[in-house]
């Protein structure tokens, strides 16, 4: 298998063992335009040392990888790396996987992903303006993902929108999460697990099994979350409780529109 060029892009169809395009070791390396078909990963991107990153990942189709269509690891983090403008489908793990390393991810276009669309677990990236669609989880910041942004984006049709996992001070911004309407669906879902130190803002999320649901640990603010209901759609608000003292471990603070929807509460 290689490269063939179909007009201006060029078009790469791997074996189901290799990686698309590899960048290891490498900085401010700009990849645009390519085409990518089957493999592992679309583009892997893995760093080898201190000092690495700045690399960006621009205007490609990644498509049908069994692994992801982008992946961002290796040994060492990197800080700079950029995702924009790729349209990723049909991945059997993430579209695009930030495993080490701080990055920017935005106005990408992602579907069908097996796992999720977007799957944070280092510090510190800007996901924004993304459109995720028929990926079981939209967005995923994974146990020590802390501090993330995660904002504008329009994620709709799948189990969970955004899911939060063990993890400090990650915010949701302004997002639309629209048709996570499967039983066991939720637009966005903090933990299980010690989550705190966020705040989940501006957002719209219509037409989902439940609207938020939320084990915070401690000081979660939910601020101007805007739900709109279908029949059972709710917000349920599940406390993480003190084995010795049985008190709430945290405090969650609804906010504004919140007030307005019908919500239930209990330990776990």
């Amino acid at each position: 298998p290689g490269w063939e060029r179909h007009g201006g892009q060029q078009h790469l169809h791997r074996g189901h063992r290799d990686d698309g395009l590899l960048l290891e070791g490498c900085q401010g390396v700009r990849v645009e335009g390519n085409s990518v078909s089957a493999g592992v990963n679309g583009v892997a991107v893995r760093a080898t040392g201190i000092g690495q990153g700045g690399n960006v990942i621009i205007g490609n189709a990644l498509l049908q990888q069994s692994g992801c269509g982008v992946l961002l690891g290796g040994s060492s983090p990197t800080e700079g790396d950029r995702v924009l403008n790729n349209t990723v489908s049909g991945a059997g793990g993430a579209g695009v996987r930030i495993s080490f390393g701080t990055s920017e991810i935005s106005g990408n276009t992602i579907s069908g992903c097996l796992v999720q669309g977007i799957v944070l677990e280092w510090t510190g990236s800007d996901v924004n303006c993304n459109t995720l669609a028929n990926n079981t989880v939209g967005i995923f910041a994974g146990e020590g993902a802390d501090g993330n942004v995660i904002r504008e984006n329009l994620v709709q049709d799948g189990t969970v929108g955004v899911l939060i996992g063990p993890s400090q001070g990650n915010r949701v911004l302004n997002n639309t999460i629209l048709r996570m309407d499967e039983n066991s669906g939720a637009g966005i879902q903090i933990g299980m697990g010690e989550v705190g130190g966020g705040r989940i803002e501006g957002n719209n999320v219509s037409y989902c099994n439940e609207g938020l649901r939320a084990a915070p640990y401690p000081d979660e603010l939910w601020a101007n979350t805007s739900i709109h209901m279908k029949s059972r759609s709710r917000l349920i608000v599940r406390w993480s409780v003190d084995s010795t003292s049985g008190e709430p471990r945290g405090q969650l603070t609804l906010v504004g529109q919140n007030t307005a929807n019908t919500w239930t509460m209990g330990s776990v």
